[in-house]
């Protein structure tokens, strides 16, 4: 049961990934059920507004300010933790005030940790092109940076195993182009496109809302998935991304062993996934997702993602719940909110709130309950001045000697209070 929930979710996230990589389709008149179901769901995932807040983030500079909160509410497990690390994490919060130039490679942060039991630990950190550098008076008074070339042979400096360590990490080989995407896109809505016949799609209209629907049954899932991950196996822009962090052959091996789940997972014709987009003036308000226990016709996971303009603010709210008798009870609540996001004439301050908040309960009616909480503000700006790395305030590791290295450990070790 547990896997063909995994299955289901998997499913739900390539029709969200192919939705919010581009739109597949160009005009907004469509005959079917089906192609009506795609236009939407692929065009109204993603915001021309986001995309081009993020773009302006790589090409403006800007300064931000803001803090990070996790809560724990109520008698659960985590406010019971015994854990020191966890206890001091609780009801604690990072601030955080900086200013990026992305065009020039520029960026400096200074974050501050303010712990619940009553003390703060600053933290600087600061990029200058290929040097990324953090400097703390528990560390050291100067900076101690990395720069990001002959990296093979530092670590090995140190003693580490560095065979399968390139000597430059490629942080932009590891994006897709837009032409990847536009492959990817491609490739993956034609399994979608062929797999799904166009009686699974049906279309009602209520109250001035049209309801688009999807039903798949626990056998088309299963044959999809197994579909998506025999394409994935061998899909050449994945592999060259995924051997960038892991072996291309284990990854292979795993998906190997998905595929052989899946096939040995028995199915049958009973409705296991149902997605509906709620559409209003051709715009989406809400997508809902339903999964079901094909054995007992019940419903496991839930999920709704709905997006909402507030004069100039854009909110999004991702609601997730599941239920298992094995596993117990969980939700996820999510609110993404852009303050200022459409003021079409001055993208200028835009205010970012994350919140997020996850409950479980387990089969033994232990709960716990969480909330993590971000905030950014960014400002941006023609120009800011941003002091670069150099000998002078900060130590590079990689133009260290030997016995600078051996002075730097010691000094860390002293204020951490280690010797």
């Amino acid at each position: 049961m547990k896997k063909k929930i995994l299955l289901g979710v998997l499913i739900v996230l390539i029709l969200l990934g192919i939705g919010g990589a581009y739109a597949y389709f160009a005009t907004d008149a469509f005959k079917s059920e089906k192609e009506m179901f795609f236009e939407y769901l692929l065009t109204n995932v993603e915001d021309e507004k986001v995309l081009e807040y993020v773009k302006k983030q790589g090409s403006t500079p800007y300064t931000d300010k803001g803090e990070i909160s996790i809560k724990s509410q109520g008698e659960n497990s985590l406010a019971r933790a015994e854990d020191e690390t966890v206890q001091m994490l609780n009801n604690s919060k990072i601030t955080f005030e900086g200013k990026v130039d992305n065009n020039k490679k520029l960026a400096e942060q200074t974050m501050t940790m303010n712990f619940a039991q009553g003390f703060n630990v600053p933290v600087k950190i600061r990029r200058d092109g290929d040097i990324i550098g953090i400097q703390s008076n528990l560390l050291d008074s100067k900076f101690i940076a990395v720069r990001n070339s002959n990296l093979k042979s530092l670590l090995e400096r140190f003693g580490a195993d560095a065979e399968n360590v390139p000597d430059k990490i490629d942080f932009e080989k590891s994006q897709f182009t837009a032409e990847e995407l536009e492959t990817l896109k491609d490739r993956y809505f034609s399994i979608l496109n062929n797999n799904l016949e166009e009686e699974l799609f049906s279309k009602e209209k209520i109250d001035g809302q049209t309801i688009l629907t999807l039903n798949m049954t626990d056998k088309k899932c299963t044959e999809i998935m197994i579909d998506i991950l025999e394409t994935l196996r061998n899909d050449d822009i994945i592999l060259n991304k995924i051997s960038l962090t892991m072996d291309k052959q284990d990854f292979q091996d795993s998906i190997d062993d998905a595929i052989g789940e899946a096939k040995d997972i028995e199915t049958s014709d009973k409705n296991a996934l149902c997605i509906k987009l709620y559409v209003e003036s051709k715009s989406v308000k809400k997508i809902e997702m339903t999964m079901n226990d094909p054995e007992n016709n019940k419903s496991v996971a839930k999920v709704e993602i709905s997006k909402e303009q507030n004069g100039n603010d854009l909110v999004y709210t991702i609601n997730v719940n599941a239920d298992s008798e094995d596993e117990g009870k969980i939700s996820i609540d999510t609110k993404i909110e852009y303050k200022n996001l459409l003021d079409l004439n001055n993208l200028n301050n835009v205010e970012e709130n994350y919140e997020i908040r996850v409950k479980t309960t387990d089969t033994y009616e232990d709960e716990m309950d969480i909330s993590l909480n971000y905030t950014n503000s960014k400002t941006f700006t023609t120009d800011v001045n941003i002091e670069g790395i150099n000998s002078n305030n900060a130590t590079i590791i990689n133009d260290a000697t030997d016995d600078e290295l051996d002075e730097l450990l010691t000094k860390i070790y002293e204020n951490l209070g280690l010797y």
